[in-house]
């Protein structure tokens, strides 16, 4: 199966159209898309690799293909931990996006084992009351993963359904379970280092004047670079926006995410395939409008 994103085309939309960039999912910070009528653009997002992973997890599951949804997943868990593990050097930094790099550069943060160790202080620091639970998931998951790798044991649906729980557990924990100033730390670490890449690219400084002069729309476009363009599909609830009511309240009326964290964990795995109809009906949905 493809790993994919489908955005709507701006350029399209400029001229009257109505067509879909697809955008393969690399690991590159950046999606190279095209449209139907070969517009093409480099798509800045502010999400991580981890929800296109995740998503495309679920996608095979429903279309039974439950070896590449497990895979799928398990890579989606190991990207979380290595964005966490991005997201507490950037933050131990002052938020120094350069220090990240140098750890990049030199291996720190590129090993899964290296990564796993390091998410694991993550964890016990940013958000402690979570550490038991993320550690025991993820234990079960990965005595599943070596006997599947060493070919003793062949992923069926339950063990992709065991898979993709584990890992809305663990990305839930890490988006709610880990808040600053009222916001998710990986989101606005992803957010920022999107700016970063960004930033460096020779379109991007050449037309930073007219960027500047901008109101911003969403989506904005300069050249061939797009910013901030929202998927047709997503990863809904692990990246969604929370409709806060008084349940998720504390007594003085401001947001609990300990009780949207929970509220999280309890959602059932019915509930998320529910929430994830196949991406062929999302983009017809979308091309009809």
């Amino acid at each position: 199966m493809e790993m994919y994103h489908a955005y709507p085309c701006y350029d399209c939309q400029n001229e009257g159209y109505i067509s879909q960039l697809k955008a393969s999912v690399t690991e590159k910070s950046y999606l190279s898309a095209t449209c139907q009528r070969g517009h093409h653009v480099d798509i800045f997002t502010s999400t991580p690799l981890f929800a296109p992973l995740y998503e495309h997890a679920m996608q095979a599951h429903i279309s039974h293909n439950y070896f590449e949804s497990f895979l799928s997943a398990y890579s989606a868990l190991e990207n979380i931990f290595r964005i966490a593990s991005q997201a507490n050097i950037w933050m131990y930094s002052n938020r120094d996006m350069t220090a990240v790099d140098k750890a990049l550069k030199f291996g720190a943060l590129l090993s899964s084992e290296r990564c796993q160790g390091n998410f694991y202080t993550v964890a016990a620091e940013r958000f402690p009351k979570r550490f038991e639970t993320i550690t025991e998931e993820f234990n079960r998951l990965v005595s599943v993963r070596n006997k599947v790798m060493h070919g003793s044991v062949i992923p069926d649906e339950g063990r992709s359904m065991q898979a993709l729980m584990t890992v809305w557990k663990v990305g839930v924990i890490c988006l709610y379970g880990w808040m600053e100033n009222g916001g998710s730390v990986i989101q606005y670490y992803q957010m920022t280092r999107s700016n970063y890449d960004l930033s460096k690219r020779s379109e991007h400084v050449s037309a930073q004047k007219e960027i500047e002069a901008m109101p911003h729309p969403d989506p904005m476009k300069i050249g061939n670079l797009c910013y901030y363009l929202s998927p047709l599909s997503e990863v809904r609830g692990l990246l969604g926006s929370i409709n806060w009511d008084r349940k998720f309240e504390d007594a003085n009326g401001q947001p609990d995410f300990e009780a949207v964290l929970d509220s999280q964990l309890k959602v059932t795995f019915e509930q998320l395939i529910q929430q994830t109809p196949p991406l062929d009906t999302i983009i017809k949905k979308s091309i009809k409008r």
